[in-house]
């Protein structure tokens, strides 16, 4: 029996059922990567390339302020850091021949690939937004 989500039947990609269980696995791990209340602001913050410790706490502390959320915390951080590099979506990058060592983040491979992945998720999300709010999304 085939299922009816939106008037289409229940594939999303030719070849891939929704009900398909690897389908749904993949959609719980994408789910589960960004779960952490942090990890988006961290993607994005890295996406425009990589930035040191400072100017990346700086950086989302500056976006939450527009956006009048909760201001990241540096423990907060920190923790967000390790994660992401356990998840490899993140390397951090240390120069110990200078003076004061430089430390750094980027977005590895699979971060980038996910950011490019979500896009499409994005966009659903503020027409979404949109249509249920009759709002805008933030700017």
């Amino acid at each position: 029996m085939s299922g009816i989500v939106g008037g289409e039947a229940d594939t999303v990609h030719p070849g891939v059922m929704m009900a398909d269980p690897s389908y749904r696995w993949a959609l719980e791990e994408v789910a589960g990567l960004l779960a952490s209340r942090w990890v988006p602001a961290v993607l994005t913050a890295l996406a425009a390339g990589p930035l040191r410790y400072t100017d990346l706490l700086a950086e989302i502390r500056d976006a939450e302020s527009r956006l009048d959320r909760t201001l990241l915390s540096d423990k907060s951080l920190a923790h967000t850091l390790k994660l992401m590099e356990r998840t490899h979506l993140i390397e951090n990058h240390c120069e110990s021949a200078t003076f004061a060592a430089a430390s750094w983040y980027q977005l590895t491979r699979h971060g980038k690939t996910l950011l490019l992945a979500l896009r499409p998720a994005i966009t659903w999300a503020i027409n979404y937004h949109e249509a249920i709010t009759g709002d805008e999304s933030p700017q």
